[in-house]
């Protein structure tokens, strides 16, 4: 038996998510604006981390923390559907 700290298995989720996301996907994941996700970080709400390059990306672990819910998306061929709004009419009166 070996002396290892034992390691958590990440989420289905979290392995399609990876560690980080970045702060647009961050946004569109909680469903608010880029600058809310600035504010939710500058208010300690949200955790980062910075890339070699200097980019700052969103660590997974803290949207969970913050409430993101992953959604099951149907792969049925009636979800695929989409309403299309018929054009309009423009009734033209002198």
């Amino acid at each position: 038996m070996s002396n290892a700290a034992h390691i958590e298995k990440p989420s289905l989720s979290a392995l399609s998510l990876g560690r980080s996301v970045s702060i647009e996907q961050a946004g569109r994941l909680l469903h608010v604006s880029r600058r809310t996700v600035y504010t939710r970080i500058r208010e300690g709400r949200l955790q980062t981390v910075r890339t070699l390059g200097g980019s700052q990306r969103v660590l997974v672990e803290s949207l969970y923390n913050a409430g993101f819910q992953p959604q099951a998306f149907s792969t049925s061929a009636s979800a695929a559907t989409s309403f299309i709004r018929p054009p309009r009419t423009y009734s033209t009166s002198s």
